[in-house]
């Protein structure tokens, strides 16, 4: 075997390697939520490749380069298609606002301008709290401020049901139930820890499974929305949509969107994340501008199914 016969076989393995780890590797460790997180980006990876199979004829990388886009299809591509249409019944905002944010008025100022039906807010501190209170639009409301990221907070326009924060695993989650022309419709948000070290990573595999086990028991109607710390990639995300609930990203046709870093010129990830049964339909999505936060917001308008 040549020189260049054997750098193109090393090359398929490891272009091989990647796309297979994608679907092998758990979240078990931290180095692998980094390694799933990163995968929507492994076209820059297959660009090189499919140049070089070209160029030097390779048969080994070209079936490499075709078995990566293959998997990054399947993982990238599903639900971006034209979206699909319909009457809303209602519209929620689920927005982690960055407790530090200083730019409150602002991104407080473009909620309100969407004039949601249901607030799902993230990183309510102090601030924040003083803010959403004073819209008078949103007189239903229970909101927990906290001096860390954790804070949360469930604001509507009609009267909610078994509106109660519940704790997650040292952090509180939040749900509510509302009424939609005599149907519940129940809206638990979230936020997990983000998996950074060691520590951070065991509660946000135990945060994550104790979110599996709502989606499990879920009975009606029902939406998790929140900052996942999680992108659409992992086999955990994976996991969770295996209980029967599906996207509003992908069933609007922008699974491709991401929200994260929105203080930067281009977002880079989606850890924010609006999760539906299958009683519920997203007939429209949009985001909030950063505005003083590094999350973008997301506006989804959704019809309860029959």
């Amino acid at each position: 075997m040549t020189l260049r016969q054997r750098l193109e076989w090393l090359a398929a393995t490891l272009v091989f390697a990647v796309a297979s780890a994608h679907w092998i590797l758990p979240d078990t460790a931290l180095v692998f939520v980094g390694f799933h997180s990163a995968f929507g980006w492994a076209w820059i990876a297959v660009i090189p490749a499919a140049v070089l199979a070209a160029l030097f004829r390779s048969r080994p990388l070209g079936a490499a380069t075709l078995l990566l886009t293959w998997v990054w299809g399947v993982a990238v591509l599903p639900g971006n298609g034209p979206g699909r249409g319909g009457s809303a019944d209602l519209r929620i905002v689920s927005a982690n606002v960055l407790s530090s944010n200083p730019t409150i008025a602002v991104l407080a100022d473009a909620i309100a301008a969407e004039e949601a039906d249901l607030l799902l807010i993230q990183e309510v501190g102090d601030g924040w709290k003083t803010s959403l209170d004073a819209m008078s639009d949103y007189p239903h409301r229970l909101a927990i401020p906290r001096r860390d990221n954790f804070g949360i907070a469930i604001y509507a326009r009609h009267p909610l049901r078994d509106l109660d924060a519940f704790d997650a695993q040292g952090v509180p989650w939040m749900e509510a139930t509302l009424d939609i022309d005599g149907i519940a419709v129940r809206a638990i948000t979230v936020h997990t820890l983000p998996p950074v070290s060691a520590d951070y990573h065991a509660v946000w595999q135990d945060q994550l499974a104790q979110l599996e086990a709502l989606m499990v028991g879920a009975e009606g109607p029902t939406i998790v929305a929140g900052d996942l710390n999680l992108t659409r990639h992992s086999p955990t995300f994976r996991r969770l949509l295996a209980t029967g609930f599906h996207t509003a990203h992908a069933e609007c046709g922008q699974s491709w969107q991401r929200t994260w870093p929105a203080n930067l010129q281009v977002e880079v990830f989606r850890p924010d994340h609006v999760l539906l049964s299958p009683e519920l339909r997203c007939v429209g999505l949009s985001h909030l501008p950063g505005a003083g936060s590094d999350h973008r917001g997301i506006v989804v308008d959704l019809e309860v199914v029959p």
